[in-house]
């Protein structure tokens, strides 16, 4: 189209990329701090990155030397996958895997890129050659992901199969289709699959990643709707409280979030768990503060040291044997600090002479 490369299968993406990237711009504006539409919104400007100088490079009608353009393709390609990777941990509450951190797989994709591709085309001038080079790299690292990313997801939607809502475990599903599909992108590049082929398969499971999130902003849209209209009746009508129906459903799921022991897991903010019930954070702070009389941290902290103190009788090795900032991580926190603050809190005795003390009656 337009007298390059870019075929109608692409302009089309582009385009609906380029109306969603227009609308999450707004919402990112009217909401600064959400860090999931933030994130959301670098991922298409992402994507889009890529749609365009894959579809369009390399072209000699462009004044651009041809090699600047190659690099721009797999520059742009090495940037979605690193962000992609960032992408699914944060979205998903994913602790980074071993040897596959965001920097990690950033500084291997560039490195690989300057050794195995641009070395051997400045000293060779073989444009192929450097191509089949480069390509295992991407290649072995991005399956070795996807593997580890999907075995992952498939635990966090078989726990969340019993206390989340359809909506979240959709949302899994649609981020293990899209990194499946990213993954087949080296594949794709060493077969030399043509782009009406390449880009829309690479980028199928973002749009279902893209319907999801929509269709999930709209129920996000309609849930603050109700509850700002039940602010205002309020507002009139003091008396005006939670139905008993919302507040059962909260305080189910959070009994089901302490029987799975899903307080474990690392950093739990108010609203990934609301989101994962499948209501707001006011109503669940509300029921917090009112049901379990404390406030949210306070809640998760405690549920965290009962376990602690509960395990410290029954399993030795975690009492004797494990540090304080190892005994902190396995049971959630982020550090040893954090863990020996909450418990003297809840306790009103240090951590260490509550073991010792322990430790002497046995």
């Amino acid at each position: 189209m337009f007298g390059t490369k870019m075929h109608l299968i692409t302009f089309i993406i582009l385009l609906f990329q380029g109306i969603t990237i227009s609308t999450q711009l707004l919402f990112v504006i009217a909401r600064p701090k959400d860090k999931t539409r933030s994130r959301f919104l670098v991922l298409i400007i992402s994507y889009i990155l890529y749609n365009l100088n894959s579809s369009l490079f390399p072209d000699e009608i462009f004044v651009m030397p041809v090699l600047l353009q190659h690099i721009l393709i797999y520059v742009t390609a090495i940037l979605l996958a690193a962000y992609f990777v960032y992408y699914i941990y944060h979205e998903f509450n994913i602790s980074p895997f071993k040897l596959f951190g965001v920097k990690s797989i950033l500084y291997t994709f560039s490195i690989a890129f300057v050794i195995l591709f641009l070395l051997p085309y400045y000293f060779m001038g073989n444009l192929e050659l450097s191509r089949n080079l480069f390509l295992p790299v991407p290649l072995l690292i991005s399956l070795a992901f996807f593997i580890m990313a999907t075995k992952e997801l498939i635990k966090i939607y078989k726990k969340s199969s019993q206390n989340d809502v359809k909506l979240f475990r959709y949302q899994i599903i649609a981020g293990n289709l899209g990194l499946f599909t990213l993954s087949l992108l080296p594949i794709m590049v060493a077969l030399e699959v043509p782009q009406i082929i390449k880009l829309p398969i690479v980028n199928f499971g973002f749009l279902v990643m893209m319907a999801v999130y929509i269709v999930k902003f709209i129920v996000e849209m309609q849930q603050e709707a109700l509850l700002l209209a039940q602010i205002q009746l309020r507002e009139s009508s003091p008396e005006i409280q939670m139905t008993e129906k919302k507040i059962d459903e909260i305080l189910k799921n959070l009994t089901l979030f302490e029987e799975n022991k899903a307080y474990l897991k690392g950093k739990i903010t108010v609203g990934a768990l609301a989101k994962r019930f499948g209501t707001n954070t006011r109503y669940l702070s509300m029921v917090v503060n009112t049901h379990k009389g404390k406030t949210f941290t306070h809640y998760i902290n405690d549920l965290r040291i009962i376990y602690a103190k509960q395990r410290w009788k029954e399993d030795i090795p975690f009492r004797d044997h494990f540090t304080l900032k190892a005994m902190a991580h396995e049971i959630g926190f982020t550090s040893s600090e954090a863990f020996t603050k909450a418990f003297y809190k809840l306790e009103k005795v240090k951590l260490s002479n509550y073991l010792e003390q322990l430790r002497d009656k046995q």
